[in-house]
């Protein structure tokens, strides 16, 4: 049983590389945004005001372990799509045209890519993002193929995690990256103009698949969050610090056993 946990908390771990925050990480604590649905082609005029959005994703990581599951050389990519579900004010869903019946509907959702390294001690799995790039789209018939760039957005560095404990449904990950609006964002995110910076990408893994500890792999990994926007600057390395003292006490592990 020990062992299969294991299995299924590495994969979460890499895998929450991008998609997962619960209870660990903040939802729903930015900055107030409005968005107008108007600006889309077939979509009534609108004005959407909201704190946060929640979204679904999928992925696939390809690992790679080299000896001991340890961070050292033991470097992941991960791929993947995401769909938001809705906008939030607090905790209240917002009236939208978003995923709503056509012709007036439509779709956002958006592609990333990730990389890092990753470890494992015990039932403690850590993953440190060294990049995170991400863009969102309107899909204006959504048919799950994104029409026209609204931002796209990078990692802070050192800004990255994702970890699994015990306890835990399978893993939670949080990306802080820096924003920036395409020409055409501007009009649908219009207020605060200019527009936020900063935006925090966090949520939990659901389904994990095709993951081990022993050897290198390819898994697929779905699951949900939330997304919001600030203009905070980071705090100094706040992830990175949590990343590396997990770290330590990884090696602290081994040198026990």
């Amino acid at each position: 049983m020990f062992k299969h946990m294991k299995k299924t908390l590495v994969a979460a771990s890499v895998a929450g590389m991008l998609g997962v925050a619960a209870p660990a990480f903040a939802v729903g604590t930015g900055g107030t945004f409005s968005v107008d649905e108007g600006v889309i082609t077939g979509t009534p005029s609108n004005i959407v005001t909201a704190d946060s959005f929640d979204f679904s994703y999928e992925a696939t990581i390809d690992q790679t372990i080299v000896g001991d599951f340890d961070f050292v050389g033991d470097t992941f990519i991960e791929t993947g799509t995401f769909e938001l579900s809705s906008y939030k004010d607090g905790i209240d869903t917002q009236q939208t045209s978003l995923n709503g019946f056509e012709p007036a509907g439509y779709g956002l959702i958006g592609d990333f890519t990730a990389t890092g390294t990753a470890g494992i001690t015990g039932v403690n799995i850590t993953a440190l993002f060294d990049t995170f790039l991400m863009n969102l789209y309107i899909d204006d018939d959504q048919d799950g193929v994104g029409d026209t760039l609204l931002g796209t957005a990078s990692l802070v560095p050192g800004e990255g995690v994702a970890h699994i404990f015990d306890g835990l449904a399978n893993g939670d990950f949080e990306a802080v990256m820096a924003f920036t609006p395409t020409a055409f964002g501007e009009t649908y995110f219009f207020d605060p103009n200019p527009f936020y910076i900063q935006l925090n990408y966090a949520g939990n893994t659901t389904t994990i698949t095709g993951a081990s500890t022993e050897e290198s792999f390819v898994a697929d990994v779905d699951g949900s969050g939330n997304g919001f926007f600030t203009n905070a600057v980071p705090e100094p390395a706040s992830l990175a610090l949590l990343g590396i003292g997990l770290l330590g006490l990884a090696f602290s592990s081994r040198r026990r056993t």
